[in-house]
């Protein structure tokens, strides 16, 4: 509307890239670990896309690791033995 007040051409349109021509971040790794003096666990972590993943009396000591080329991950684990350590 100013434009046309002042009688000032239009602007061209602004033309964004594609997705794919953005510089592509760096992969996030995050390793979980589970150890202790039981010798196995429950265990629940956040997979890369923060689904939660549930393993059922697995061995310890235990390790995952998750990758991600995302520019950020959310990252959670608990585990449960039966020791009181």
């Amino acid at each position: 509307r100013l434009h046309s007040m002042l009688r000032v051409q239009p602007l061209p349109p602004i033309r964004v890239a594609a997705d794919d021509d953005l510089p592509q971040f760096a992969p996030k790794r995050v390793t979980y670990e589970v150890f202790g003096p039981a010798p196995t666990a429950k265990i629940a972590y956040l997979d890369p896309d923060a689904r939660v993943q549930r393993l059922a009396n697995t061995p310890l000591p235990w390790s995952q690791t998750v990758t991600t080329p995302l520019p950020a991950i959310t990252v959670n684990l608990l585990a449960q033995s039966s020791s009181d350590q």
